[in-house]
Parts: structure tokens; sequence; C-alpha cells
């Protein structure tokens, strides 16, 4: 990849887009631009099989209709899986699949360690989601410094490093969490309405059960009426 040299006759602060555009980008501290294309989609890994995050210390009693409630609070869930041990009572973790980044971190932060039932759930991601998190945390870090310099807007390197060495939000993070007490607001909700959901899901399901068993009554009584008609025009032609 090749990116336009600092035009030394011009003051520090400004760098040459490497975009092909010309536009001046002004950065304070360290005068370098790192360019999103030089990032590109080096990771060509589908999104959903790096969205996996296990969920663990689920009480018992817990049903899988409130789960799926209570993790759609964290953004659009697109799979969820909590099998059942050899006494054939659910396990007391799952995994769950996001359709985006955003919700896994909202998952991470919202969830982990939240109370529920005497206990407090446990939300941990393996080795592989948390290398491809570290990449796209690098990617949107870049492209906020990219967006404020072709906004004019001075971004300071020097000071960039320091937030990320002590551990600081940077301005870009900040808005990933800027919602956050809505949503917890919106969890404990579910939370507080955990009886009713069960109830409603268990009045679906039993439901649906007595629907299908009258279908299936109907469907009999039906072919049974078929197959007296068959026999009657049978003996009608003999």
């Amino acid at each position: 990849n090749n990116i336009n040299n600092v035009n030394n006759n011009t003051d520090n602060k400004n760098i040459n887009n490497t975009n092909g555009t010309g536009m001046k980008m002004p950065v304070m501290g360290i005068p370098v631009i790192f360019p999103t294309f030089m990032f590109g989609n080096q990771d060509q890994t589908p999104l959903l099989e790096r969205c996996k995050i296990w969920i663990g210390k689920i009480p018992e009693g817990i049903s899988e209709t409130f789960m799926k409630k209570l993790l759609n609070c964290c953004g659009q869930v697109t799979s969820w899986r909590r099998e059942t041990n050899t006494s054939g009572k659910l396990n007391s973790f799952g995994f769950c699949e996001y359709s985006t980044v955003e919700s896994i971190l909202k998952c991470l932060r919202l969830l982990n360690g939240y109370p529920l039932l005497g206990s407090e759930l446990q939300v941990k991601i393996g080795s592989d989601t948390e290398e491809f998190l570290k990449k796209w945390r690098e990617r949107k870090k870049i492209e906020w410094i990219n967006s404020m310099a072709i906004q004019g807007i001075p971004v300071n390197i020097e000071e960039i490093k320091k937030k990320e060495e002590n551990g600081e939000p940077l301005e870009w993070e900040l808005r990933l969490v800027s919602n956050d007490q809505e949503i917890l607001k919106t969890i404990n909700e579910v939370v507080s309405q955990r009886q009713q959901i069960d109830t409603k899901s268990k009045q679906y399901e039993n439901d649906a059960f007595f629907k299908d068993l009258n279908d299936l009554a109907n469907s009999n009584i039906l072919e049974n009426q078929r197959e007296k008609d068959r026999k009657k025009k049978k003996m009608e032609k003999a």
C-alpha cells in the first residue's frame, strides 16, 4: 500500500490525504494518518461465527423464553442454544450469537455479573472472538481518526496513546455506551416481569399443543369421511 509522504514544505499538522482527493488532514502530535483502506477486510470469517458468547451461571428455573427476551435487550439474537443435561434439565449455561459486534459488547458490559435469582450471570467470549474484537476496535479507532481529520478537527495522537495506556475510553467508544442506562432499565423491566413472561409462554405452548391436537383430530375425521365416501362409491358402482 502506497501512502503519500508528508509535504515537508507545509506545516507538520497537515498531511496529504491517501485516498487521492488531495485533501489535507490535520493531525496534532505525531504526523501520521492511518488510512482505513490499509486494514480493509483482513479477516474474511463470517461475522456470525465471530459473535458467539458463552452465558453461564443461569439459575435453575429460568426458562428459555425469558433468557431469549433478556438477551434480546442487548441486540438482535440470531441464535440461542442451551441443551439439557443427563437428567433432562436445562444446563446452567448456553451459547448466544448476535447479529452485530455492538450487541456483544453491550452483553459483556451489562449482563456479565448481573444478579438473577440469587446468582450472577457470567458472560464470556473465546480467544477467537476476543482477537476479532481487538481488530474491530482498532479499525473503529482508525475510522474515527480519519473522520475527524476529514472534518478538519485536530486529533492528538499522543493523547490517544495515553488514554489507551490508562485504559480510558476514546470518544468513539463513549458513543457505544451512551445508551447503556436505557438498556439496563429495559433489562430490569424484563427481569421484573419474569413470571408473567413464563406464564404467557406456557399458555401459548398449551394453546399451540391443543391446536395441534384439534388439527390432528379434524384431519383424522376428514380422512375417515373420505374413506367412507370411497367405499360408498365402490358399492354403488358394483
